[in-house]
């Protein structure tokens, strides 16, 4: 993937995670919503990673969409980055039927089914040209054809480690030094969240 279309999809990924920590009420702690953004934003990058299309914007949009309605009322990858941002479901206030399509050439997003409101959060299309000279960033989650290192992970002040595994999610706190085989053994995603 080319590094501007990892950029655009890192940044639609943060608008829609940006738009659902909306629902989140204002009396909830500031800091579990802002993990729930990064987590929320990671976990879709690296399930849209191999599955973003700039030249067939359309292409994998079903699988790209969020959808939420009365039969489909937990969204899984939702459902997780509340778990590691330490909030319940019922904490993000979420409408009854809402749909957010993530598509390379925009964010939008659909209250109510067939005949609700159709709005975008951003577009791309105008930035494509503009963002032609951006410097690849390092992907975050890590891949699973990441090899680790073998050396302790390295845990700075202020953050923690959130992961994935076949048993659940796991919280590492940055005071805490575990060897890479405890953390990599059998991980999905690996999240590094502000504190």
């Amino acid at each position: 993937m080319h590094p501007n279309d990892i950029e655009i999809l890192r940044r639609a990924t943060r608008e829609a995670a940006t738009f659902l920590a909306r629902f989140i009420p204002s009396r909830v702690d500031e800091h579990k919503r802002r993990a729930f953004v990064v987590c929320f934003e990671q976990l879709l990058t690296s399930r849209f990673e191999h599955h973003w299309y700039p030249d067939h914007p359309s292409r994998g949009q079903a699988y790209r969409c969020i959808r939420l309605n009365p039969s489909n009322n937990k969204e899984p990858l939702i459902e997780t980055a509340v778990i590691v941002a330490g909030l319940t479901y019922n904490d993000i206030q979420l409408p009854l039927e809402l749909t957010v399509w993530i598509d390379p050439d925009n964010v939008t997003y659909r209250f109510g089914e067939d005949d609700g409101s159709h709005c975008t959060l951003i577009s791309f299309d105008r930035q494509l040209a503009a963002n032609k000279t951006m410097a690849p960033a390092p992907l975050r989650p890590y891949s699973n054809k990441q090899k680790p290192r073998m050396h302790a992970v390295d845990c700075r002040e202020g953050h923690k480690f959130c992961f994935i595994t076949q048993h659940g999610i796991g919280v590492v706190p940055s005071s805490i030094l575990l060897p890479p085989q405890l953390i990599f053994h059998r991980i999905f995603p690996v999240f590094l969240l502000p504190s």
